[in-house]
């Protein structure tokens, strides 16, 4: 429930981050113990105004079915300029869909994770901003081909940080380390 996460200490994992030396990461430290959970909500309320800067991407697992998805539209379209900075991102592509059909300026980002034909036009379908995709799949035939139908190809995946990942199709070099 809800008040189950607020109980949570989400910045304890920040708060015990350390490198290889035992000194913190620039990012993580002490002063995040004792931080909550915070809602979608008090995270728009908290930085749509503050960092005009800050884009959203929000990935979506269960939206609660088509109720969710208006819930989630309607805080979006509830402050102006907020849908230009939002993407909407996931692996099933119903809620997806649902957001596109509620607010047709929302970006949307089907995360396929491997490119078969049917997830591409799937996501050309639902005018996705760009299709997730493993690094392992990514090819430069594959970007030039979704990019000549007005669909990105992101990187999608986790590794960590002793692993390398490999540079992707059109990436800076510095970007792979």
């Amino acid at each position: 429930t809800l008040e189950e996460l607020r109980e949570l200490d989400a910045g304890q994992w920040l708060a015990s981050r350390v490198d290889t030396g035992g000194s913190h990461f620039s990012w993580s430290g002490p002063r995040f113990a004792g931080q909550r959970v915070p809602t979608l909500v008090e995270l728009f309320d908290r930085f749509h105004h503050q960092a005009p800067e800050l884009n959203f991407m929000l990935e979506v697992k269960e939206l609660g079915g088509e109720r969710g998805v208006k819930q989630l539209v309607q805080e979006i379209r509830s402050r102006p300029g907020l849908a230009q900075r939002c993407i909407i991102i996931g692996f099933d592509p119903v809620p997806l869909e649902h957001c596109k059909a509620l607010e047709p300026t929302l970006r949307v980002g089907f995360t396929a994770s491997e490119p078969t034909p049917e997830k591409i036009e799937r996501a050309i379908a639902m005018r996705a901003h760009h299709i997730g995709v493993a690094g392992s799949h990514i090819t430069p035939d594959l970007v030039a081909s979704c990019k000549a139908r007005g669909l990105e190809v992101r990187w999608t995946g986790t590794f960590h940080s002793t692993e390398v990942r490999p540079r992707q199709p059109n990436e800076p070099e510095q970007w792979a380390e």
